[in-house]
């Protein structure tokens, strides 16, 4: 007996095939549109927003860094504003290492550039300056200029306090740091009580972390810590003490073996798991293969201490 084709059966059946494929095809669609829209992708694709989210944590080695020279200055605080600006000159910049403010996920704003400044403590821009040191122009170099030097450093200036940034950068290096305050006792007509300088560690001494704590006129303390330069770099800076005459000063210091946690290591040296500072103002954490992860810088008026952020005071 032969069978006759049930035309309607087929027709019916590749119709149920047919709206599973596009289910599917539809459900598809679904969860990628899901997933463009909750990871904020459309802005990237279409380009239709300044806001690119990403995180600072992992592609950063150098908070403020930008430019990826491995060190911070004014040339890194022109590029964030430049890309804030939408100049071709910021288009490459490191974006991770711009927010320097903390707020993850922003493009750069002149908030970045100001939190670095102060920091860092640069001086950046054009500005007037009558009297070099003469911080609260009053027309001469005295300890008053000093001591508000060190108070700045430390950022122990109230708002209301008289200072002239541009008068303060006394070795014209583009940072206000308590070296400033000792240049202009050293070299200029400044008359001060005696200085004093104490240290932890053997003076220069690269195979040991230690910390200077400089004294120089009342309510005028400085303390600086050895530190390595960058978390991958080889070169350190060390303070030290200079003999007996109450001065301090520093030296950068390239370690055969490499740097970590302000001293040069030996070779094949393993690492004591935990958070450390691998500079002032920043901080991760390192595995006993001395592997760094997890970057994050302090916030504005804060300084790295023990493997995390402390006020600056």
């Amino acid at each position: 007996m032969t069978t006759i084709p049930n035309k309607n059966q087929d027709t019916a059946t590749k119709t149920k095939i047919s709206n599973k494929v596009i289910m599917l095809v539809l459900a598809s669609l679904v969860i990628i549109c899901t997933g463009i829209v909750s990871m904020n992708l459309l802005p990237a694709i279409f380009g239709k927003s300044n806001t690119i989210f990403k995180s600072t944590r992992v592609s950063c080695s150098l908070m403020g860094d930008v430019d990826r020279n491995g060190i911070i200055n004014c040339t890194d605080v022109n590029l964030i504003f430049d890309r804030y600006l939408k100049k071709p000159s910021a288009n490459n910049i490191n974006i991770y290492c711009a927010n320097v403010n903390g707020i993850d996920g922003l493009e750069p704003t002149p908030a970045d550039a100001r939190a670095l400044v102060q920091v860092h403590k640069l001086v950046c821009g054009t500005g007037s300056c009558n009297l070099i040191g003469d911080v609260d122009s009053d027309g001469k170099q005295t300890c008053t200029d000093a001591s508000l030097i060190f108070n700045y450093y430390l950022d122990n200036l109230s708002n209301t306090q008289p200072f002239n940034l541009y008068c303060a950068d006394v070795d014209n290096d583009n940072h206000v740091t308590p070296a400033d305050a000792q240049e202009l006792i050293l070299y200029y007509p400044v008359n001060c009580p005696e200085q004093q300088c104490a240290e932890t560690d053997n003076g220069n001494d690269p195979a040991h972390k230690g910390t200077i704590l400089y004294k120089s006129l009342p309510a005028a303390e400085a303390k600086a810590t050895d530190y390595c330069v960058t978390y991958s770099s080889k070169t350190m800076v060390e303070y030290f003490c200079v003999g007996n005459s109450g001065d301090f000063s520093s030296a950068s210091i390239v370690c055969d073996n490499g740097c970590f946690d302000g001293r040069c290591t030996n070779r094949g040296e393993k690492c004591i798991p935990g958070r450390y500072c691998y500079n002032n103002y920043s901080h991760a954490a390192v595995d006993s293969n001395c592997r760094w992860s997890d970057f994050r810088a302090c916030n504005v008026g804060e300084v790295c201490q023990n493997g995390g952020c402390i006020p600056a005071l």
